[in-house]
């Protein structure tokens, strides 16, 4: 496939996904092979690993009136408002 015939099956299917009321979203996310990353996952495995019974009420529990601000947030964030 020519670099042309690619670019313009690339623009027929992001024209697709427009029609269907799609956007394209670009987030940047940690480089899993950059140095220290390892780190990251050793912090998420030992978050994983903690028993419930010790994590206490701060983790996992939010407030009554905290997903109404999370959803505005995201909502300005994203740009689907």
């Amino acid at each position: 496939m020519t670099a042309e015939a690619r670019r313009d099956k690339v623009r027929r299917y992001r024209e697709n996904m427009r029609r269907q009321g799609l956007r394209p979203l670009q987030i940047w996310v940690p480089d899993r092979h950059a140095p220290g990353f390892s780190d990251c996952r050793a912090m998420i495995d030992r978050i994983t690993t903690v028993p419930r019974a010790d994590l206490g009420t701060r983790i996992g529990a939010l407030a009554e009136d905290a997903m109404p601000r999370i959803n505005r947030a995201l909502v300005l964030v994203l740009g689907i408002g």
